[in-house]
């Protein structure tokens, strides 16, 4: 895991704002913080039980580093939460978004809003039916928005390479880069891979 954490903080440009989506109990921005790469994290997760973990770690950051302490925050809040996505992702100062989503891959929403190539639409249904994140047949939308274009950089940590596949497709067709792929095998005994993607854009 640390030999990917320095691999994500070498990924992320000196003095960024970084948003990071499915962060858990913040281990990703916490380690962005402590290390000076990033002035600003802000930390997104749908359980409420990761807010605990996260503000036992950041006491103890404080203690040796209040600045990288004070940089770093944490949001309760769904990556199909329309509402929040605008409040926490659209309206930010980020030019870095980090995800680390479960093996299903990026939730429609927020797959939305980096695939958005002008006035898009954030919806907040799951999918269609036959599974396509970008389908036609979607609910009506919640927020409208022409995407996150200061959102220059996506750091991408994936358990699910079918999920990444499909992600990569959507954002590759949509005018993403991909810059770097890096195999990290985090569990000796199993055949899971975490991968870890590297995009960026004009």
């Amino acid at each position: 895991m640390q030999k990917c954490l320095s691999a994500i903080a070498a990924a992320t440009p000196p003095g960024s704002s970084v948003v990071e989506y499915y962060a858990g109990c913040g281990v990703i921005g916490l380690s962005l913080a402590a290390a000076g790469v990033a002035r600003k994290v802000v930390c997104v997760e749908v359980n409420p039980e990761s807010l605990k973990a996260f503000d036992i770690t950041r006491a103890q950051l404080a203690k040796n580093n209040q600045a990288a302490a004070d940089a770093i925050s944490h949001h309760v809040a769904s990556a199909e939460d329309s509402k929040l996505l605008q409040q926490l992702l659209v309206n930010s100062d980020a030019s870095v978004l980090v995800v680390d989503p479960p093996r299903k891959g990026l939730d429609r929403p927020l797959l939305q809003l980096l695939t958005a190539g002008g006035a898009g639409t954030v919806q907040s249904s799951t999918g269609s039916p036959n599974g396509d994140k970008l389908g036609a047949s979607a609910s009506p939308a919640a927020v409208s928005t022409a995407g996150v274009p200061h959102i220059k950089r996506l750091i991408y940590l994936s358990c699910g390479f079918k999920a990444l596949m499909s992600d990569t497709d959507a954002l590759l067709g949509a005018g993403w880069r991909l810059s770097s792929c890096q195999a990290h095998f985090f569990f000796p005994g199993t055949d899971s891979i975490e991968t870890l993607a590297v995009f960026g854009r004009q």
